[in-house]
């Protein structure tokens, strides 16, 4: 069985500091940005999802977010668009 370990910050940034934080972060917890996965929405993510190693966008995000993503959800942000893809994640990993 493979193992995964799984860390989890969770930013709610304004603006585009949310990828500078990230940087600035993953050293300090001992991870490699390019390991990480980050989800977007809208514009200001678009840094952030260049910045990480998965990029993730939500149904409804507009058309350059998702073209900015390694996978794309069904749900919207209000539709659980986060638990959908840690879902798919899991179920991906044998883990459920």
């Amino acid at each position: 069985m493979k193992k995964i370990l799984l860390t989890a910050v969770l930013i709610g940034a304004m603006f585009s500091v949310s990828a500078y934080v990230v940087c600035v972060a993953a050293p300090l917890l001992g991870k490699n940005i390019k390991k990480t996965i980050v989800i977007g929405d809208y514009y200001n993510d678009l840094e952030l999802m260049h910045a990480g190693g998965y990029a993730v966008a939500v149904a409804n995000a507009p058309a350059e977010v998702k073209a900015a993503a390694d996978f794309v959800t069904t749900c919207t942000c209000s539709e659980g668009a986060v638990g959908e893809f840690l879902y798919d994640m899991m179920e991906k990993a044998n883990r459920i």
